[in-house]
């Protein structure tokens, strides 16, 4: 499976699924570092992207209908989780 981090995951996410045999790309490797929900989940969309995000948003199924995407997982970290 194929995912976008969002940017409010850690640094090290698309690594650590790369390294897992995933592909991953980061919205910050992408300029998409500041852009708004509807933008990060359009790029997903458009890439065939599994969207990984912290942002409890994209788990409004009124603007974001899972069946329109190829995934949106929402994860809730702890406030105290790094990139390390």
């Amino acid at each position: 499976m194929d995912f976008l981090v969002d940017a409010d995951l850690p640094r090290n996410t698309a690594a650590l699924l790369i390294s897992y045999s995933h592909g991953a790309v980061d919205v910050r490797d992408v300029g998409m570092r500041h852009a708004k929900d509807p933008e990060i989940a359009a790029y997903a969309l458009r890439e065939r992207l599994c969207l990984l995000s912290a942002d409890w948003g994209f788990s409004d199924i009124r603007h974001f209908p899972p069946e329109q995407y190829h995934g949106i997982v929402v994860l809730g970290l702890p406030v105290h989780a790094t990139g390390t």
